[in-house]
């Protein structure tokens, strides 16, 4: 009788603790939920531990991402380049401009050659010169070296500077050792007779 009790108590027992193990393995796992956490975007994260496992998950529609220091690196050096090209200001430019025609005026007035003068023969009349243009004795023309075709140049008598005469430079020469300049017929007789041939100048840029 008295096993059957004992018998009776230990099944009884066995029975509680095989229901307490099945009632923990069925049982869910607890949640640890810590307050939400606000992030400099405004967004707030929740942890979420189950299982051991950790869960980031967003309350918002924004994604935090990070930050890429190469894209930043790249548009901060663009942004550097860009502020770094100024343009000139309009009068800046002008002023320039001027600069750069007062310079080549200064050159041009410096400008200043002693030799001697000689003059084309009336064979050379009609004939087409280096610039194109047509020569003409009865025109105050001539040739010169190194003169930008066009210009216009103050031939003086270096003995008399008071005789002078403005010519168009349209070809080059002459070709002579000494010689600095080549006159038309009429360009020469401004200053001496066609007969002397060669004469002593002074050359200028016209004003």
């Amino acid at each position: 009788m008295i096993f059957r009790w004992l018998f009776i108590a230990i099944l009884i027992v066995w029975l509680t603790v095989l229901y307490s193990s099945t009632s923990s393995i069925n049982q869910p796992s607890q949640i640890i939920q810590p307050p939400p956490v606000e992030t400099k975007q405004g967004v707030k994260i929740t942890i979420e531990k189950i299982d051991n496992t950790e869960k980031i998950r967003e309350a918002g529609d924004l994604k935090l991402e990070p930050e890429d220091n190469t894209k930043k690196e790249i548009e901060k050096a663009v942004t550097s380049e860009s502020n770094s090209i100024k343009t000139l200001p309009e009068k800046t430019i002008k002023q320039e401009v001027t600069k750069e025609k007062k310079s080549t005026n200064s050159t041009a007035t410096a400008f200043k050659e002693t030799g001697k003068a000689s003059h084309y023969g009336w064979a050379w009349d009609g004939k087409t010169t280096a610039s194109g243009a047509t020569l003409d004795g009865h025109a105050l023309q001539a040739a010169h070296k190194t003169l930008e075709f066009g210009t216009m140049v103050k031939v003086s008598l270096k003995d008399d500077p008071t005789k002078s005469v403005i010519v168009k430079i349209i070809d080059r020469g002459p070709y002579v050792d000494g010689r600095i300049i080549d006159l038309t017929p009429a360009a020469f007789e401004e200053l001496a007779p066609a007969s002397r041939g060669i004469i002593d100048v002074v050359l200028e840029i016209a004003n």
